[in-house]
């Protein structure tokens, strides 16, 4: 049985459906962060939360500067919204967040995927425009199954013409772990911003790792049973800026960019699901 159906059997479904592209005009146990008070992000100063690296001429007048102060998350009776200072808001259309088949695939996992986050992720893409990090994460709080999971959704805004736009990547679930037959399997996508095709606008590029064991079957017991743990880490995939969202562009995977590179902070977790699982086996890993 392969990670795809492992998954599939405990109901953590990891594939995900491409909603329709479109726009709107407008107007211990535990991985996760404690949560911060719900004015933190107005009342510390941006650069105190802010991460940045040198690039030059990547895009003009600007460092790579990961920006999680200004924008937040609220999910009200009439859906999601994006707040950012002086009472500004955005209302985002919940399917972009919660995919309506994608959420009946779920109706019996051990947690919910769409447990969003307030903290958003901001940084400039180039030409007025700002790519936003949203993301989500739950953990089960009672059970062996030790189950976890989560997304993670970027969007676009185009600041002067007051539209927002779906960012194109449509990963699914991006972190996740759960106990099968006494094996802690685990998965987490991150992210890098760099400017990989020098254009002038910033791109995304997705790392992916892995914790997993394989399943067998045991002749002289007559039962299947798990192989491993091992450990994988996969090139990194890149998704370029083109119109208005991104879009993969396989030509460039496995590289990086000559003029540096943002790794993306995470959102609510002081590890990802893999650190966690890692640390559970204390060195007992396989690479491959």
């Amino acid at each position: 049985m392969n990670w795809n159906s492992l998954l599939q059997h405990n109901a953590l479904h990891p594939m995900a459906l491409t909603a329709p592209h479109t726009s709107l005009i407008v107007m211990g146990d535990n991985d996760m962060k404690k949560r911060q008070t719900d004015l933190h992000w107005l009342l510390v100063p941006s650069f105190m939360l802010a991460f940045s690296v040198s690039s030059a001429g990547v895009v003009p007048g600007h460092d790579l500067v990961a920006d999680m102060t200004s924008f937040r998350l609220e999910r009200g009776q009439d859906g999601y919204t994006l707040r950012y200072a002086q009472n500004g808001f955005i209302a985002i259309p919940e399917v972009w967040l919660v995919p309506p088949d994608e959420l009946e695939d779920e109706a019996e996992a051990y947690v919910s995927s769409f447990n969003y986050d307030e903290q958003v992720t901001a940084f400039p893409i180039g030409d007025g425009r700002k790519g936003l990090h949203v993301s989500s994460y739950e953990i089960q709080r009672e059970g062996s199954a030790r189950a976890a999971a989560g997304r993670d959704v970027f969007l676009v805004l185009d600041e002067k013409a007051k539209v927002l736009y779906q960012g194109g990547l449509a990963l699914g679930i991006t972190k996740e772990r759960v106990r099968i037959m006494g094996c802690v399997f685990a998965r987490f996508h991150g992210f890098i911003i760099g400017d990989i095709n020098n254009d002038r606008l910033i791109d995304i590029g997705v790392t992916k790792e892995e914790v997993k064991c394989e399943e067998v079957y045991d002749k002289e017991q007559g039962v299947d049973r798990m192989v491993g743990p091992s450990y994988v880490k996969h090139p990194i995939r890149w998704y370029l800026f083109v119109g208005d969202s991104w879009k993969h562009k396989p030509d460039y995977d496995g590289k990086l960019p000559r003029a540096g590179y943002l790794k993306l902070p995470l959102i609510g977790l002081e590890k990802s699901p893999v650190d966690f699982v890692k640390e559970l086996y204390r060195g007992r890993l396989k690479k491959q």
